[in-house]
């Protein structure tokens, strides 16, 4: 108990030290940070804000690209030490959902202002609306969605559904001078179903689904490459801008 009562402590005087430094700005971050639970269940923060956990569902992707840290604390436990709780979530971009990093109980939370409309999408299963998929943008230095056009949605699905697929031999792989993912998902990209990657090699394309033990391919035909030369062509350009750069 005294050895558990001194680590507590060491930690405190480092926390204070590293603190100190930041200023009071530092700690209305982590205070605000703070968050309790519910006897319902739900998660509330300092400032009164509720989150109620979702159902499951695969095509949920909030974006959590800037998140920030939710600690889940006993009143009493010290502030700086709220880091360290085993209850901990991350906030997504948009401040509508709690991701829990509990793996045993893995989870979405949603804000209770928007959670019925959530529930609802959920409920009424998922519906494609768009297909893209996501570069770097080395110019504007962050990620870029890219979202295909009528066209070459249409011509992407056709080579899916009418090309004769293949097999790749265990152990090969594609040595693809580019690849992008396709993905499918609603116009707000908050719900999102993976689809194929899309590449090129040597000069021809190919529609690749990578499958838990195998990856099957489609080979584009010649008077359909144009197409998927227009699909690539935004990460295309971003590399090149990073190589000339």
């Amino acid at each position: 108990m005294m050895k558990r009562t001194i680590r507590i402590l060491s930690l405190l005087v480092v926390l204070v030290m590293c603190f100190s430094f930041c200023g009071c700005g530092a700690l209305d971050e982590l205070r605000q940070s703070q968050a309790s639970i519910t006897p319902e269940g739900t998660i509330r923060l300092v400032d009164g804000t509720e989150y109620k956990m979702l159902p499951e569902c695969e095509e949920l992707t909030p974006r959590f690209d800037n998140a920030d840290m939710v600690y889940v604390a006993e009143e009493e436990l010290p502030l700086l030490l709220t880091i360290f709780s085993d209850v901990a979530f991350y906030k997504s971009d948009d401040g509508i959902f709690l991701e829990s990093q509990d793996e045993e109980t893995y989870a979405y939370y949603c804000r209770t202002d928007v959670y019925d409309t959530m529930l609802e999408r959920i409920n009424s299963g998922f519906i494609a609306e768009t297909y893209g998929y996501w570069y770097y943008d080395y110019e504007q230095e962050n990620d870029v969605f890219y979202t295909l056009t009528p066209t070459q949605a249409d011509v992407l699905l056709k080579v899916c559904k009418t090309q004769a697929s293949e097999q790749l031999p265990v152990g090969a792989s594609f040595d693809y001078e580019y690849m992008a993912d396709i993905v499918m998902c609603t116009k707000d990209r908050l719900f999102v179903r993976d689809m194929v990657s899309v590449c090129v090699v040597n000069g021809n394309y190919y529609a690749v689904e990578y499958n838990f033990d195998n990856t099957v391919f489609y080979r584009v035909p010649n008077q359909q490459a144009a197409v998927f030369a227009e699909i690539l062509q935004a990460m295309v350009e971003s590399d090149s801008y990073w190589e000339e750069w």
